[in-house]
């Protein structure tokens, strides 16, 4: 495993904080640390396809950093689940882990710190491929793909709970919303969405 971290440049980068409208959260934003370009991308790659699994702690406290600056560890304490977004069964073959499962349990570890109850759950699974999270597929394919390839496999765990969605990059945020709904229809609370990085939003024509 590559014995590399965030150099100060590189986590800058996560220190500009990105939003955009999400329907279902208590927010009503999906919040991220960064834009999908330049370092930020390098280092998300790095951390996602190439093993440089030492970037977990510092994007977790990244992650954090943006929960205490936008207010939301107050809505966690009366505990919170953190639901990572699932990865395609062939994506863990191919990576040989699930990216997002250790992301998810190292923020957990730095809001129990804060004094929050955080845990992690899975009540999600991914059971068809949603292709390459940044590439050109228009917002409606991409929203057809995330409904035909995002489940909730368990209810119970998550039910009557305050939940925090966690992924890593956020391009149309079809993946996010169709999260958003099926933990809102399992009964759950979503105090907040949360990604590495946001793909850089085109100006509408």
């Amino acid at each position: 495993m590559p014995d590399v971290v965030l150099c100060g440049e590189c986590a800058s980068g996560f220190l500009m904080p990105q939003r955009r409208a999400m329907r279902g959260v208590v927010t009503g934003e999906c919040d991220g640390c960064g834009v999908y370009r330049s370092r930020v991308r390098r280092a998300v790659l790095r951390w996602k396809d190439h093993g440089d699994e030492e970037c977990t702690p510092a994007f977790a406290r990244l992650l954090c950093r943006l929960m205490v600056d936008r207010g939301m560890v107050a809505r966690c304490m009366g505990g919170v689940l953190i639901v990572p977004l699932p990865s395609s069964p062939r994506s863990v073959r191919m990576r040989g882990r699930w990216h997002m499962l250790p992301l998810a349990r190292r923020l957990a570890m730095v809001l129990r710190g804060l004094g929050v109850d955080a845990r992690v759950a899975t009540p999600l699974r991914m059971s068809g491929v949603m292709g390459k999270a940044v590439q050109t597929v228009g917002a409606g394919r991409r929203e057809d793909r995330a409904r035909e390839a995002l489940h909730r496999a368990s209810r119970a765990v998550i039910e009557g709970r305050r939940v925090i969605v966690l992924d890593d990059i956020v391009t149309t945020g079809a993946t996010m919303r169709r999260a958003v709904h099926l933990l809102r229809e399992g009964r759950a609370e979503v105090v907040a969405a949360l990604a590495l990085a946001h793909a850089a939003q085109r100006p509408a024509p």
